[in-house]
């Protein structure tokens, strides 16, 4: 199915090459497949079409975390995080951004930071289970069980 479904948006974007929501489909069935680099570049060229676009920045951090490339999602989701709260108008996705960041910090031992980062989380959005879990866990990673 997923198969059938890329060659269909290839054949829509040969048609309509700057349909930002072609590429973003595109990208959801190629992470079907697990083809995590041929999604990255439809998100790549999303982004390239709306360079300011959160939500496609947000997709891209994700996939690149999923494919292991810690320093590029890093990056991406700091710019998230650096972006003006009012520019973003998807608070959840912002407090999801935020604690896929601290999960990037923690597995490159910079849990200092991400305790930082699971702090604007709860901020955001104090009942987000997920978030306490985090912060807790990188307390106990950073030596603190104490506090966690």
């Amino acid at each position: 199915m997923a198969k059938r479904e890329i060659e269909s948006y290839k054949e829509k974007i040969v048609r309509d090459p700057n349909d930002v929501g072609l590429y973003i489909g595109l990208a959801h069935y190629y992470l079907k497949l697990d083809l995590y680099k041929e999604a990255i570049d439809c998100y790549k060229t999303a982004l390239w079409l709306s360079p300011n676009n959160a939500e496609i920045i947000s997709c891209l951090g994700d996939t690149y975390l999923d494919y292991g490339s810690i320093s590029e999602a890093i990056e991406l989701y700091e710019k998230i995080r650096n972006t003006p709260t009012d520019e973003i108008n998807n608070e959840f996705m912002l407090s999801d951004c935020l604690a896929s960041l601290g999960e990037c910090y923690n597995k490159i031992d910079l849990h200092e930071k991400a305790i930082e980062v699971y702090n604007e989380v709860l901020i955001i959005d104090p009942n987000m289970e997920y978030a306490h879990h985090l912060l807790a866990k990188s307390f106990i990673n950073f030596r603190a069980p104490d506090l966690a």
